[in-house]
């Protein structure tokens, strides 16, 4: 007798536009959130804002990037601390990458790394600061 594992996917409704939050943006994931979202409530209302206006990939990196925005968080005694700025444009395959407070912007061709074209940077530096409350 053999056994054959099963896969099961569940698909869940969506809000029309998620956001990038941290937290679960669906009823029926929601008792799995942490019992204070309040940063990620405020990031949610921000992006909001944003909906609107068009931005490129070069800017809504610069928006997570920027200490002075709403979406860069220096809570790291409460987990809610931007470590580092992650994008990735579909249209173009371009990754940009960086880490908190650096001034070093990782720019990545990703089809170009996929041909073989190595990276040359080896390390990025930041400095994580926190939150004086």
């Amino acid at each position: 007798m053999t056994c054959q594992k099963q896969t099961q996917w569940v698909v869940l409704p969506c809000p029309e536009q998620l956001s990038c939050v941290n937290h679960f943006q669906v009823d029926q994931l929601a008792e799995k959130n942490r019992s204070v979202i309040t940063g990620s409530l405020k990031r949610q209302a921000y992006f909001q804002s944003l909906r609107d206006k068009a931005h490129n990939h070069e800017e809504m990196f610069a928006l997570f990037k920027d200490v002075q925005s709403p979406l860069f968080f220096t809570d790291y005694a409460d987990l809610f601390g931007t470590l580092h700025t992650f994008s990735y444009a579909y249209e173009n395959a371009k990754i940009m990458t960086s880490v908190a407070r650096g001034s070093q912007i990782l720019a990545i061709d990703f089809a170009d790394w996929v041909r073989g074209n190595n990276i040359e940077t080896q390390f990025l530096k930041g400095i994580i600061e926190e939150n004086k409350k």
